[in-house]
């Protein structure tokens, strides 16, 4: 699920904030939260593959 609204938008909002003089500190975090899913993600899985003695 997604689209256009989820990974574009908020990099352009805080673009036009930020050319107006405003910082946009929520929608900045919330994207650093989002760019960083996948690691935490792929960290989450090979923990769990270890605590499960799955072999990597």
């Amino acid at each position: 699920m997604g689209g256009h609204c989820i990974g574009v938008d908020p990099y352009y909002l805080t673009y036009k904030a930020q050319l107006v003089g405003y910082l946009p500190e929520m929608v900045l975090a919330g994207r650093k939260i989002n760019d960083g899913m996948p690691k935490w993600l792929v960290e989450q899985l090979i923990l769990e593959m270890c605590r499960k003695d799955i072999p990597i």
